[in-house]
């Protein structure tokens, strides 16, 4: 089976982009929401669990509009 070209006409937000690497919504780079997936494979011990808790709940982490992400 072979993938059909996406087509920016057919597909438009908010439900279907295109693969590329332009920015919706014409935002500046500055103000583009950025994604982390972080995947563990193997068991998570106590140590590491306790590493990635400090790490990621030591400060707050914002949108550039103040938001809290979590934290």
């Amino acid at each position: 089976m072979e993938v059909e070209p996406c087509e920016n006409q057919r597909c438009q937000l908010p439900y279907c982009y295109c693969s590329n690497q332009s920015i919706p919504g014409e935002l500046n780079v500055r103000n583009a929401p950025q994604f982390i997936a972080i995947t563990i494979n193997g068991p998570l011990e106590n140590k590491i669990y306790g590493f990635l808790r400090e790490f990621f709940l030591r400060k707050n982490f914002t949108n550039p509009d103040g938001r809290i992400l979590f934290g």
